[in-house]
């Protein structure tokens, strides 16, 4: 099983000014990005990805290629020179769009032309856009070997089987070259009846969950559900317990502290 890392909102939320997101840090501060892959790596995780979850939101054509092309190479740097099939395996990380398979063009090319090894599509929360990124990598990727391709959908399980029901729809058609999971979400708990119906279909599964939902209270720091690290790895392992998984990790408010719990376990 590959273990994956967590959230990097969490880390370096405290370093924004003023409109930033923590993509744009990949540009003006790229060391504290690639200290953060690096805190993940010694954590144990196997796998990382890029700090580019809003890039295709940054301003022009020419910003955001900037974005994604400093996010990853932040994320090189700090795999560094390992080599070998051992070595972390680097993500380019594509936000959700609308549902147009053109408005994943572009970031999957540039993905593909500075040769990473894996892409991540996450926390796409309708099925015109997971269909919409599908038909995108059909069109860009069509003969491509050896890139990981990985659609993580988010759910909200306390809505009732009918708000999970699109995600099972994709399980039954996405091509087999994309492994289909869920990030995000309500954090673990709830996950494993979708997880189980996707597995009933495909070969195989994956998770990404956050710490929960948390709680804001103003001029304060988020309130976790699942604030201990032992915790949330307990429930994550629960739910995904005797499915075929062959990656697990953490999304919003998961520090190196989740991922090396999930280690651990």
């Amino acid at each position: 099983m590959r273990i994956h890392d967590g959230a990097y909102g969490t880390l370096l939320a405290a370093h924004l000014h003023g409109d930033e997101t923590v993509d744009d840090l990949c540009l003006r501060a790229p060391n504290l990005v690639v200290d953060a892959h690096r805190a993940y790596l010694d954590a144990g995780a196997g796998a990382i990805q890029t700090n580019a979850f809003l890039a295709h939101l940054r301003g022009s054509d020419r910003r955001r290629r900037e974005l994604r092309h400093g996010a990853l190479a932040c994320a090189r740097e700090a795999v560094g020179s390992a080599g070998g099939d051992d070595a972390p395996i680097v993500f380019a990380t594509i936000g959700p769009d609308r549902d147009d398979a053109r408005a994943f063009w572009e970031p999957i090319e540039q993905a593909l032309e500075e040769d990473v090894r894996g892409v991540l599509c996450e926390t796409v929360t309708d099925v015109g856009t997971a269909r919409a990124f599908a038909a995108a990598w059909a069109e860009v990727g069509a003969g491509v070997r050896g890139v990981d391709v990985l659609l993580g959908c988010s759910v909200a399980p306390s809505r009732g089987p009918d708000a999970c029901r699109w995600v099972l729809d994709l399980a039954s058609e996405l091509p087999d070259e994309l492994s289909l999971g869920l990030n995000c979400c309500e954090g673990p708990d709830g996950l494993r009846d979708v997880l189980e119906a996707i597995a009933e279909q495909r070969e195989r599964v994956w998770a990404m969950p956050s710490a929960g939902i948390p709680r804001i209270e103003p001029g304060a720091p988020p309130v976790w559900p699942h604030a201990s690290a032992t915790d949330w790895a307990g429930a994550v392992l629960e739910q995904v317990e005797d499915l075929p998984v062959h990656a697990l990790g953490g999304c919003c408010g998961t520090s190196p502290d989740f991922v090396g719990a999930l280690v651990a376990r």
